[in-house]
């Protein structure tokens, strides 16, 4: 990996951070489609896939339904568990930084 493409790659996992806690702290009934759309989001990209599908078994929330069909305290939950893989994903990504080319 580039300088360059390293420097994106945390610009971009920074900003979806910020989206993911600044839903936390904003989530009602109202922006639940705003949460799932993120949360939606996150499951496709591969580089947080792993983490998404680890911690969300490790909670016990990994099912079937979709995010707009949970209950809101579940919601919550999983809004939590994603965010908190994409700053697992952030840590992995900086012990890369060695690698830098």
């Amino acid at each position: 990996m580039t300088k360059a493409e390293f420097a994106k790659k945390l610009l971009d996992v920074n900003n979806d951070i910020k989206k993911g806690e600044g839903l936390l702290h904003n989530l009602t009934h109202s922006t639940i489609p705003k949460a799932e759309k993120f949360v939606n989001n996150c499951k496709l990209n591969k580089d947080y896939v792993i983490y998404i599908k680890m911690n969300l078994t490790i909670s016990n929330l990994l099912g079937s339904k979709s995010f707009k069909d949970l209950p809101f305290i579940s919601q919550v939950q999983v809004l939590k568990c994603v965010v908190n893989s994409i700053k697992q994903y952030k840590i992995e990504l900086a012990t890369k930084v060695d690698e830098l080319k």
